[in-house]
């Protein structure tokens, strides 16, 4: 997976957590360990979307249960 994927999402994440990006590890689960709710989630897939030139659906990012998730919905995006 391209370097530039991963760390990239994992800046949205902390960015949209509020929390360093050390912190977002791939295993972290985006409700119980980093507290995204719905609504963060959906800011998130809007930040990727923009980043990477990406469609997101709102079911889409919130299926996503972990960091590692999300970067691989990205990957497949692209």
């Amino acid at each position: 997976m391209p370097e530039a994927v991963i760390e990239g999402t994992k800046k949205h994440i902390a960015k949209v957590a509020k929390c360093k990006v050390s912190d977002v590890g791939d295993n972290k689960r985006l409700a119980e360990d980093l507290k995204l709710r719905s609504i963060n989630r959906i800011e998130l897939a809007a930040l990727l979307e923009d980043t990477f030139g990406v469609k997101i659906t709102n079911r889409e990012i919130l299926r996503a249960k972990t960091v590692s998730d999300v970067i691989t919905l990205v990957q497949s995006k692209s």
